[in-house]
């Protein structure tokens, strides 16, 4: 008895929600209107199915207590369509290009990071490998500032110092003896003044190498200075920078996927060129791990609703579809009405309010026979 209840409030809620200006008491309303619909006065094209169904409702008044019937002032009914675990996504390229390759199909399961499609992008590729080039030169020349000179270099430097001293300590030898020499007046009076003052001048030069000298090997042998340090670590972050910008820039070419998610619509193909305006749609995910229904509630029932609360959900296409759900959320905002039933005198300005349904797991073949996009009627 209480399936044939239920088939019978099911039945007047459909027509009801098809035929919203009739009212009176349901038995009465449902008798009238399918009596009408059966010999067809109203013009309404009743297919054979239909038919037997009207039949089948018919039998449900006269074997349904008036209290089950009663229920059906209590109840509503809301247009929906099945989605994924979370709503889809439309995916396009960032940038204009031509498509190089397409790497997914419809009904793919993809990874997070999975490359979808791709587009020609050699330029962008080539600005990598300039920015890699220079980042690499930033780096040695930073590296061979921390290093310092070379071991050559510096054993070089130190030859030179010690060849200074060396020329120092002779001409101070010969500046000493030409000296001596003058003063006692010896080699019979050949060491002259200008001799002397020749001497003490080779002194004052050889001296004035030694400082040169050893001036450079300490120049050779000390560690860079702070302020060339700097600039030259900013060298190497701006070139890093640069470097990250090319490869941002190079992948906007690929198309990669948010999460793990099924590919259920690929709208390009390889040579196909794309653009940003209006933007183009190239790839539609959707998580299909677990399937719910997005509702679309009429203000006039938005109080009726809480979460936790349990429904049916049908379809007016497959009368034999009837799976149990439970409202898990409910948006914050009212919106305008993006499903539409198939009766011409739905109206389509009304607010509504979006309700998310998990379906019942115990229903899993049925559930995943079930299309992303297919529109149910959700019973409440």
């Amino acid at each position: 008895m209480s399936r044939m209840a239920d088939l019978a409030i099911e039945y007047i809620a459909r027509i009801k929600r098809r035929r919203p200006r009739e009212g009176g008491e349901p038995a009465t309303f449902l008798r009238t209107t399918l009596d009408t619909r059966l010999r067809g006065d109203d013009g309404f094209e009743v297919f054979a199915s239909w038919r037997n169904s009207y039949r089948a409702a018919l039998v449900c008044l006269i074997s349904v207590p008036s209290f089950a019937l009663a229920q059906q002032t209590t109840s509503f009914a809301a247009a929906g369509r099945i989605e994924g675990a979370s709503p889809t996504v439309r995916m396009g390229f960032p940038i204009m290009g031509v498509v190089k390759d397409v790497a997914v199909r419809p009904a793919t399961r993809v990874t997070k990071g999975t490359i979808l499609a791709s587009l020609v992008c050699d330029d962008r590729l080539a600005n990598i490998g300039a920015a890699e080039a220079e980042l690499a030169d930033s780096r040695a020349q930073l590296a061979k500032m921390k290093q310092g000179s070379r071991d050559e270099e510096r054993r070089v430097a130190g030859a030179i110092a010690h060849a200074a001293d060396v020329e120092v300590q002779g001409a101070k030898n010969i500046a000493t003896r030409f000296e001596a020499l003058r003063v006692r007046g010896g080699a019979g009076g050949v060491i002259t003044e200008l001799q002397v003052d020749a001497t003490g001048d080779a002194l004052k030069s050889a001296q004035a190498r030694q400082t040169v000298a050893a001036t450079q090997a300490a120049l050779v042998n000390s560690p860079a200075r702070r302020e060339d340090l700097a600039s030259m670590e900013a060298r190497v972050a701006g070139t890093q920078a640069k470097l990250s910008l090319a490869r941002a820039e190079a992948e906007k070419c690929l198309l990669r996927a948010p999460a793990d998610t099924t590919v259920l619509k690929v709208s390009v193909e390889r040579g196909d060129v794309v653009s940003i305006t209006p933007p183009q749609t190239a790839v539609t995910l959707s998580d299909l791990a677990k399937l719910r229904v997005r509702a679309e509630v009429d203000e006039r029932f938005i109080e009726r609703i809480k979460v936790g609360q349990a429904v049916t959900i049908t379809s007016d296409f497959n009368p034999k579809l009837r799976v149990p759900g439970k409202i898990v959320a409910r948006e914050a905002q009212m919106g305008r009405r993006t499903v539409l039933g198939i009766d011409p005198a739905d109206k389509s300005d009304r607010d509504v309010l979006e309700v998310i349904i998990d379906l019942d797991k115990s229903n899993v073949d049925v559930i995943n026979a079930l299309p992303v996009g297919y529109r149910v009627t959700v019973l409440f």
